[in-house]
């Protein structure tokens, strides 16, 4: 790169050294050096030699120590010392490219792991629905008392419409406030639906139930 730009600017760059640690502080000492004795020329510092003496007296530092610290306080933001660095060295080429392909590889690996996770709880879910689905049309008795005299009702909500046997007990059980005990078999059809409920439903109850919506759909309840 530095033969190209000579080659462009007809001109050899010449080497030069970068100073070293001491010569920078040196450098700095004796800038720092000049400001001191220019302060001293052109600013009153009366009231900082009393300071300074009134600050000897109640202490049992000594002059020199008291000086040392200012001259500290007066440079810490622009230390006279450099601070020291230590060279690091850097990772070859080769090293970072088998970093960078290991880690690629990781990252195939992982996805190509979640993508066989996914596939996996995919098929389980499509197969879970599966069976879910052909289940919808099996008698819901399990837990019902046995002596509870049911009606068959009919809603305007079926298969068609996206409705699950789920989303029937739900709505009936919190909208007519019934234990999901007490809700008989359910049947979903392309169209509509039927359930049993609780024979003697009050006719308010049953008012209610007709203007519910399950899957954007009004049940319409009625005896079928």
């Amino acid at each position: 790169l530095l033969k190209a730009i000579e080659r462009a600017t007809r001109q050899e760059i010449a080497i030069m050294e970068l100073p070293t640690r001491d010569e920078v502080t040196q450098t700095r000492i004796e800038n720092f050096q000049k400001q001191l004795m220019n302060i001293c020329e052109s600013e009153d510092l009366s009231f900082f030699r009393n300071l300074f003496s009134q600050i000897e007296k109640n202490s049992e530092l000594s002059e020199l120590d008291l000086v040392s610290a200012l001259l500290f306080m007066a440079q810490k933001e622009k230390p006279l010392q450099p601070v020291e660095e230590k060279f690091v060295e850097p990772r070859t080429h080769e090293r970072s490219f088998d970093r960078d392909s290991r880690g690629r590889g990781r990252d195939r690996g992982d996805r190509n792991s979640r993508g066989d996770r996914s596939d996996r709880n995919s098929r389980g879910d499509r197969s879970d629905r599966g069976s879910r689905e052909r289940s919808t049309d099996k008698p819901r008795g399990r837990g019902r008392p046995t002596d509870v005299e049911l009606e068959t009702y009919r809603l305007d909500v079926g298969r068609s419409h996206g409705v699950q046997v789920k989303n029937i007990v739900g709505a009936i059980a919190n909208e007519a406030d019934i234990n999901s005990r007490f809700i008989g078999d359910i049947k979903l059809n392309d169209e509509y639906s039927t359930i049993e409920l609780p024979k003697g439903m009050p006719e308010a109850t049953l008012k209610h139930l007709e203007s519910v919506y399950v899957c954007k759909r009004q049940l319409k309840i009625r005896k079928d």
